[in-house]
């Protein structure tokens, strides 16, 4: 896409809104391309379609283009003449004027489904029969073409890519070209070295061939009987070795039972020492109930009071006091339980609101 600056007003245009500018600005008679800085007076803009590139803008002066590129270009080109072409030899008059409006676009699609669209949208034809008409006399169109025949390589671009080498890439070139005139060097020798030697010297060669493979054949056909020995050495070594295992099981069994009757002993002797200790236990606990009636506290401490009632805290700590005054001992935990047994025993007495009386 072309732009353009007013040289009155310096705004940058696009090629299809210079008219519409041109209402505004008075100025705007001439105008100036932005890529190539060349002025157009009146309507010349129109003529310039195509302006430099980037690269051609901002490169040196001994600029080219490379080979290859711009191939659409170059296919559009061929298409737009083809169009002309067209336009020229075909004498229905509303095709020619129509073929004429589209050779001066530079855009003119060239496949069917996009110059359909083309025309319908930008030109406003929506009458097919003149679509197909127009696209059928632009294929019917011969068009010369023109082959590129690759250019020649010149001297001078060589020389260029040999300056433009380092110092390192000569090197390894030199050394490669070294290295291909050695190995042609030492093909030769040996050649001449092959036709200098004697019929003796070949004999004596062709001996010590003979005399390595006998050698080869003869180390694999030992290594052969070496497996075969082992082979047949294998079930002895099984033999060996579940003998072998049998023995330390037999021992690790040993120990085990060893270990088991050392661990016996301890706990017999630790059993004993616990049963004397449990029985003495007993005992104490045997001779503090034959001594300490716990029922008869009760009865007894309750007849004491007026109505024969007591809350079950005050029970407690009294049938406690007693106890350890009778038998200067704490009481143990388990004639505790007891004593809170006894009295949520209603059976014996009675329990209200957390109060125990006698039962009449």
């Amino acid at each position: 896409m072309v732009f353009f600056t007013c040289n009155g007003c310096g705004e940058a245009l696009k090629k299809n809104q210079v008219e519409k500018h041109r209402f505004k600005c008075r100025g705007s008679n001439v105008l100036s391309c932005v890529d190539c800085s060349k002025d157009f007076r009146g309507n010349e803009y129109q003529t310039h379609i195509k302006c430099i590139s980037e690269e051609e803008k901002y490169s040196g002066k001994g600029f080219k283009p490379k080979p290859g590129l711009n191939k659409g270009e170059k296919k559009q080109q061929s298409w737009t003449e083809r169009v002309q072409q067209a336009a020229a030899k075909e004498q229905d008059r509303q095709l020619s004027e129509l073929l004429n409006k589209i050779a001066d676009c530079a855009n003119v699609p060239r496949k069917e489904k996009k110059f359909v669209n083309f025309l319908k949208n930008s030109w406003k034809i929506h009458k097919d029969f003149i679509i197909q008409a127009a696209w059928k006399a632009i294929n019917e169109s011969p068009v010369e073409e023109t082959l590129e025949e690759p250019a020649p390589v010149e001297k001078q671009e060589v020389e260029d890519k040999e300056k433009k080498l380092s110092k390192r890439e000569k090197k390894e070139l030199r050394k490669e070209e070294n290295h291909k005139i050695e190995k042609k060097d030492k093909s030769k020798t040996d050649k001449e070295e092959c036709e200098s030697l004697n019929e003796e010297e070949v004999e004596k060669k062709v001996k010590n061939k003979k005399k390595k493979r006998k050698n080869k054949k003869d180390k694999e056909e030992k290594s052969a009987e070496l497996e075969q020995e082992e082979d047949s050495d294998e079930p002895k070594r099984k033999k060996i070795s579940n003998e072998e295992t049998e023995e330390e099981q037999s021992s690790v069994e040993k120990k085990k039972k060893k270990r088991k009757k050392n661990r016996k002993t301890e706990v017999e002797e630790n059993g004993t020492n616990n049963l004397n200790g449990h029985s003495e236990e007993k005992e104490e606990e045997k001779s503090d109930k034959t001594k300490f009636n716990i029922e008869k506290m009760i009865v007894t401490i309750l007849k004491k009071q007026k109505e024969k009632t007591l809350s079950q805290k005050l029970l407690r700590k009294k049938i406690i006091h007693e106890y350890e005054t009778r038998m200067s001992k704490t009481m143990s935990e388990k004639l505790k339980l007891k004593l809170t047994k006894k009295l949520n025993d209603k059976s014996v007495f009675k329990i209200s609101n957390d109060k125990v009386c006698l039962r009449k």
